[in-house]
This record gives C-alpha cells, structure tokens and sequence, in this order.
C-alpha cells in the first residue's frame, strides 16, 4: 500500500470515528435523558374545586388523585378540595399522585 493510500485510509478511519463517538454523545446526552426522564406535565390549581371536578381533572391530564385526608373547614364548603401536594405549577411524571386534602365541611 503506497503512503498516501495509507494517509487516506486513515484519514476516513479517524473522521468515522469521529463521527460515530459524536453519534454516541448525542444519544447519551441528549435522547437517553428525555427516554429515562419520562413526559411530565404541570400541576392544575383544583384547590377550592369540588372532589369530582378535580379528580376529573387530575385524571384528564393522566396524573392520579389521592385523597390523603378529610378534614373540617370553616372557610372550605365540604367535598372542595382545601390543599393539594404536589402544588400548582409543579411538573410531574405522566401517571404520578397528587394528594388531596378534602373538605367535610364546618
């Protein structure tokens, strides 16, 4: 093989591998986070809302409402929804709890 047959190949063989160490450093940087991460969606407000339309809610967007407690309210009518957790703006994973604290009422 002449010298510069051998320059050339090692030339393609270095930019081949460039390119695929590049490929790999995208897929481990940017596509593998975003697949382990999962889609998330933010927290609605349903405090002060009636137990069935935040369910209906919190169900819509694929988050599951958890009743965590039921507690009386002098300002809180009952079956409203008196706090919740995670708060309102918050991003969670597609599927995860939101704790609800219910009103019964005075």
């Amino acid at each position: 093989m002449s010298d510069e047959a051998l320059v050339k190949a090692v030339k393609i063989s270095l930019a081949s591998l460039a390119l695929i160490l590049f490929m790999g450093m995208i897929f481990v940087f940017i596509i593998l986070p975003r697949q382990i991460r999962g889609k998330v969606v933010e927290v609605p407000n349903v405090v002060g809302r009636r137990i069935e339309d935040a369910e209906r809610i919190l169900i819509n967007l694929q988050l599951r409402p958890i009743v965590e407690t039921r507690r009386f309210s002098n300002t809180v009518p009952e079956n409203h929804i008196i706090a919740q957790s995670p708060q309102a703006g918050m991003k969670v994973k597609l599927g995860g709890k939101v704790n609800l604290v219910v009103s019964l009422g005075r």
